[in-house]
């Protein structure tokens, strides 16, 4: 018997999203996992920077990106011991400052338009060969697996 998905994404942030959507576009059955509930709140990460432009235009995301609430990064400031503070100008316009609940949200959004099928507040507990993702709401299954799931990843 055959897996439901091609591939399991665990990590609905900006990679796993980005991620699952693009395979949503190629065709694939996608399941994106996320332990959190969105719009879910995060403390780093706001800043876009220019190179984020050509993956949100493959995608059809750039107007969407822009209509959200932002600010454009004209400067970056650095402060380091005693005080001691750089200034950089940014170049160009399109360095800007999203909420990451914001962008999270949206990117989830177009990722299940692609053909993801979403499924949060799901706690990945236990990875096995051939791609046995067992949760805390159950086992899935798929003969791919992407770890997304951020800098201390467990899935990794």
């Amino acid at each position: 018997m055959s897996a439901p998905w091609d591939v399991i994404v665990v990590g609905a942030g900006p990679a796993g999203s980005v991620c699952a959507a693009t395979l949503g576009r190629a065709g694939r059955k996608i399941l994106l996992l996320d332990r959190a509930k969105f719009p879910r709140d995060k403390v780093c990460g706001d800043c876009l920077n220019p190179a984020v432009w050509p993956v949100f235009d493959r995608l059809g995301l750039r107007e969407r990106v822009r209509a959200l609430p932002h600010t454009v990064a004209r400067e970056i400031a650095y402060r380091g011991i005693g005080d001691v503070e750089l200034r950089f100008p940014v170049p160009h316009e399109e360095e800007i400052v999203v909420k990451r609940r914001d962008l999270d949200q949206l990117l989830v959004q177009r990722a299940v338009e692609c053909g993801a099928e979403f499924r949060e507040g799901i706690s990945v507990t236990c990875v096995k060969a051939a791609w046995s993702v067992e949760t805390d709401h159950g086992a899935f299954h798929a003969p791919l697996l992407v770890a997304a799931d951020g800098r201390n990843s467990t899935i990794a």
